[in-house]
């Protein structure tokens, strides 16, 4: 049902002042994935000179850093957080990778975040705590994301999904299945 678009459709567009890295002509209102209108420098080169310095400055990683500036927007307009985003993204992806023929639902996305957890976080309290704090406290903030992410082109379904879909399949508190 689902997959990943890895064109972005409407929010390629830089949205603050950019200077161009070779003319320092101000990129802002274009597409990343055009080329500065003055020296036609591409545009991606500016964003990451300008990425890898503020990287630099703030001691993080530089492609981290990128993704998160890129996904940004489309997480402010959801009404979630980057972190959070990110890591549904991640999920879908994983899943996707893993079962390429399986159509991804929203049980499965649920699924996919859940199984994601177990190995992104060291334990369960620290995954409990972080996405509690990144805004992902049920499935139902997962069906806000993953419907955030259809409308902004990011994420492609075969047929509708509304969040309706999402509800109760998963709280913090029963996020980790019992071991039995």
């Amino acid at each position: 049902m689902r997959q990943m678009d890895s064109n972005m459709s409407r929010n390629d567009m830089i949205a603050t002042d950019l200077p161009c890295r070779a003319c320092a002509y101000n990129l802002r209102g274009l597409s990343f994935k055009s080329v500065c209108p003055e020296c036609a420098e591409p545009i991606q080169n500016s964003l990451v000179s300008a990425t890898s310095y503020l990287a630099k400055l703030l001691g993080e990683d530089p492609q981290n850093m990128a993704r998160r500036l890129k996904h940004l927007g489309v997480a402010n307009d959801i009404g979630c957080s980057v972190d959070a985003l990110m890591f549904v993204i991640d999920a879908i992806q994983q899943a996707h990778s893993r079962e390429p023929t399986v159509v991804l639902d929203a049980v499965h996305i649920c699924r996919a975040v859940q199984t994601r957890a177990k190995t992104y976080f060291n334990d369960e309290t620290e995954a409990r705590d972080l996405l509690d704090e990144w805004g992902i406290r049920g499935s139902e903030d997962i069906g806000k994301i993953v419907v955030g992410l259809i409308q902004h082109g990011l994420l492609q379904t075969l047929h509708a999904d509304t969040l309706d879909q999402f509800n109760g399949l998963f709280s913090l508190e029963n996020l980790f299945p019992a071991k039995t």
